[in-house]
């Protein structure tokens, strides 16, 4: 839920605002597996941002504390944690960024579709996308990210991902950027018991996309990318692949009262117990304000994931459907009730599962 948020302070230069989440509801499969335990829950979620005002610049830093209880304690109470910096310029309307960046770190406990089971994990990032004009509208688009993901459970793996990406870009008058790039990405999948499958995996990726981003049309905006990929794994196995990747993360401003967004990921990636695996994940929600304060969104979509230890061992599709209803009668104060359906069909019998939860929230700025 986002919201309009009230300061705690002010200067002529930042402000520092708080928001207070909190929500309450019912889960029928808490850990994502065939026949996965059921609980009722309450979660409390308080957050604190420190943002720039006044300036070209856009930065951010935010810290977020969330506390999840379950009422007949099918899985134990946990905390979790989330700190955000984030840096981006200019910051304008119909503007692509000359430069945007940002650290994060997450101390997360969720349920995992892939492996049936809570899990609790560290994960940390840093990403920065810059642009550098060469002549006239032409320029240089360079993007690096890097990811650590550690897991608590001796019998998982704990996960590194370094990618940099350069291509030759052009932005028109209407603020949209067309690049064609060329990248690379060296991951690795390490177990915390090193006797487990015969030690760490390492993947080595070389990709070449097209994408757009920005104003695309007057009314869609967001970014898009298709190409193609050559991925080589070794250590514990060793395979190799050829496959096309793509991704989008557009809006569609239909009118002022209704929204159409578009998500969309298709490439390689590692499982937390260290499978290579190919992901293809696509979800569309559909957001219409009905009268006043009073909005509705649908939203859903498929998930297909092929996982490989040098030979294809299992296949899972996953469904996640939902619907919410949201009122607002004011910008400090928002109530949202959810609806949540997820179904997923696997050739590993654990996998299988079909899930239903229900949740009422409310949030509040001070």
């Amino acid at each position: 839920m986002t919201l309009a948020y009230g300061s705690l302070w002010e200067s002529p230069d930042w402000a520092l605002t708080s928001n207070l989440a909190a929500s309450a509801g019912y889960d029928s499969d808490l850990t994502l597996s065939n026949n996965g335990p059921a609980d009722s829950f309450v979660q409390a979620s308080p957050s604190l941002t420190l943002k720039r005002k006044n300036s070209s610049s856009d930065i951010e830093l935010m810290g977020d504390v969330t506390a999840t209880d379950f009422l007949d304690n099918k899985e134990p109470q946990h905390t979790d944690y989330k700190i955000v910096a984030s840096y981006d310029y200019p910051k304008a309307d119909n503007v692509v960024p000359i430069l945007e960046s940002s650290v994060q770190w997450t101390q997360v406990t969720e349920a995992n579709e892939w492996l049936g089971l809570y899990v609790k994990h560290d994960r940390g990032s840093a990403s920065v996308d810059g642009y550098l004009p060469v002549t006239g509208r032409l320029g240089i688009r360079a993007t690096a990210d890097y990811t650590v993901d550690n897991y608590v459970l001796s019998r998982l793996n704990d996960y590194r991902n370094g990618r940099l990406f350069v291509g030759l870009a052009f932005q028109k008058d209407s603020g949209t950027e067309v690049s064609l790039n060329v990248g690379g990405a060296l991951g690795s999948s390490i177990p915390n018991d090193q006797t487990i499958f015969g030690g760490p995996v390492h993947s080595k990726e070389e990709s070449v996309t097209a994408r757009i981003q920005g104003e695309i049309t007057p009314k869609v905006s967001g970014s898009a990318y298709i190409g193609f990929s050559h991925v080589s794994y070794s250590g514990a196995y060793s395979d190799r692949e050829n496959l096309p990747i793509g991704g989008a993360d557009l809006t569609w401003g239909v009118t002022t009262r209704t929204t159409i967004v578009l998500a969309a990921y298709s490439g390689a990636d590692f499982s937390p117990d260290g499978q290579s695996v190919r992901t293809t994940h696509s979800f569309l929600s559909f957001t219409h304000v009905i009268v006043d304060q009073w909005q509705i969104t649908l939203r859903g979509g498929p998930m297909y994931s092929v996982f490989s230890r040098t030979v294809q061992l299992n296949t899972d599709t996953l469904w996640d459907i939902g619907a919410s209803l949201s009122y607002q009668p004011s910008t400090r104060f928002h109530v949202d009730l959810g609806f949540a359906y997820n179904h997923q069909n696997s050739d590993a019998l654990n996998n299988q599962f079909q899930r239903e939860a229900v949740t009422l929230g409310v949030s509040y700025s001070l």
